[in-house]
């Protein structure tokens, strides 16, 4: 499975991020809190978009590692230090809408007006 991790299936990157906290778990020896902890700012890194497709290396259906996922071994605490990217999304305009309501109101009054003269 060596495509773009943007193009996996949601169920398969749940399974590798899975995969991936157990090892860190293995690796940095957390409790169980710790675990559950990584794994939902893994989540929430994701849904708010402060984690992208970009940060996550992978090979062979396993994540190596996420740029930006920190852990501060004092307090035992992991964070996230990337920003959140923004998406631009163009705004709507309904200018082309009011435009069409505008004309086709000035057709109806044109057109009565001729009727009645």
């Amino acid at each position: 499975m060596d495509c773009p991790w943007k193009k996996l299936k949601p169920y398969s990157k749940n399974f590798m991020i899975m995969n991936y906290v157990s090892k860190l778990k293995r690796t940095f020896n957390l409790t169980s809190k710790e675990t559950k902890d990584v794994y939902n700012t893994i989540q929430l890194g994701f849904s708010f978009k402060e984690f992208t497709y970009e940060d996550v290396e992978y090979c062979n259906n396993e994540i190596e590692a996420i740029e930006g996922l920190k852990y501060n071994t004092k307090s035992r605490e992991w964070f996230i230090v990337n920003t959140p990217r923004k998406v631009y999304k163009p705004k709507k305009t309904t200018v082309t809408r009011r435009f069409n309501q505008a004309i086709d109101k000035f057709l109806r009054e044109h057109m009565s007006r001729r009727l009645i003269l």
